[in-house]
Formats: C-alpha cells, sequence, structure tokens
C-alpha cells in the first residue's frame, strides 16, 4: 500500500466481480469435484439473508473504487471464485 497522509472515511474491500452465493457455491463444488449442491431452504436459520416475507434480498452492489484509489490497491483475485479455487487446489 501506499501511505497516503491521511485517509478519513469507511472503504469497501470487495472483489471487482461480484457474483451471487449460489454461483460461488457451484464453482468450488466444481474444482473440488463435488456434485450439485443444494440447501434446504427450510433449515434457513432467522440470520438468514432472505427477507421475512420469503422473498429474495435485494441485490447489492458495492464498490471497492474508493478503497482502490485511496490505497493504490487491486485484488489478487478478480472474484472469490478464483481465489477460493486456488486455495482448495493447493
Amino acid at each position: 500500500f501506499k501511505e497516503p497522509p491521511c485517509q478519513q472515511g469507511f472503504f469497501n474491500v470487495v472483489d471487482d466481480q461480484p457474483m451471487l452465493k449460489s454461483e460461488l457455491v457451484s464453482g468450488l463444488a466444481s474444482a473440488m469435484g463435488l456434485g450439485r449442491i443444494t440447501f434446504d431452504p427450510n433449515s434457513v436459520g432467522h440470520r438468514s439473508s432472505r427477507r421475512s416475507d420469503g422473498e429474495r434480498p435485494a441485490n447489492r452492489r458495492i464498490s471497492n473504487k474508493g478503497f482502490k484509489e485511496a490505497f493504490d490497491w487491486s485484488p489478487c483475485f478478480p472474484n472469490g471464485l478464483s481465489g477460493m479455487t486456488q486455495l482448495v487446489s493447493s
């Protein structure tokens, strides 16, 4: 990281390529030679990201632009799947 004189505020540190959890789980299962992963929606606890009315949560688009500019940073991997795939293959 470069050392700026004084950076204040809140920064998001996220992937450059957002993906759905289902895409991440499917990709990891494939990388690990596993079959299709399914989840029982009835076993999801109250801390789920699902809304109480049963609908899917709103998509949240989070940008890392401010952090990248403030600290001259870029992620090592474009998305979580490529990083986790390398982790499980090593």
